[in-house]
């Protein structure tokens, strides 16, 4: 007798022969679920890196503030106090510049690698280039009290009611990269973040 059933292995070959990939529905079905699971996961990851990245800045402009205590502390004056009053540089509004903000971005690492060379050396997290950068690897800004009032236009303040002499902006553009005269998602050191 020869009908099937009889012989197993021609069974099974005819299953093999049969079945032999996924049917174009099984497919559009396990492609529709992985679609759907990166449509929920890509914003809760791009979340989280956005909050690091703040998270990693602000530590950054810590690391930078506790600095320059210390230079105060220890030259009586903050860094580029001097150079603001002589060059009237005081980076303004949008005549801001990306020369003005590396030369003076430079000079504060040379003077806040006076008081601390393990946070500002060559080689360090937050130096770049010569920089000091957010992480977004964008240049830090810097402006002593002899610039203030911030005001677009405005050269130094001379006015009646003077900001303290130890005071000092310090800010990064945040994720947009785009300054915003430290609104917006600008992350500085004159606001909570």
């Amino acid at each position: 007798m020869t009908g099937p059933g009889n012989n197993p292995q021609r069974d099974l070959r005819a299953v093999q022969r049969t079945r032999r990939g996924f049917t174009l529905i099984e497919l559009m079905v396990v492609m529709a679920v992985i679609a759907v699971l990166m449509g929920l996961l890509i914003p809760v990851i791009s979340s989280a890196m956005s909050g690091s990245k703040k998270a990693e800045t602000v530590a950054t402009l810590q690391n930078v503030e506790q600095a320059i205590a210390n230079y105060h502390s220890r030259n009586g004056v903050l860094p580029l106090y001097d150079a603001t009053l002589e060059e009237h540089d005081c980076m303004q509004g949008d005549m801001v510049s990306e020369d003005e903000v590396r030369d003076n971005n430079l000079l504060l690492l040379q003077c806040l690698r006076t008081v601390d060379r393990d946070t500002f050396g060559p080689g360090s997290k937050c130096v770049n280039n010569g920089e000091i950068v957010d992480a977004w690897n964008r240049p830090l800004l810097y402006r002593p009290f002899t610039c203030y009032p911030y005001v677009s236009g405005a050269i130094l303040a001379h006015s009646e009611d003077p900001p303290r002499p130890d005071s000092y902006q310090l800010w990064s553009f945040g994720p947009d990269r785009s300054n915003n005269d430290g609104e917006d998602d600008d992350i500085t050191n004159w606001k909570a973040p």
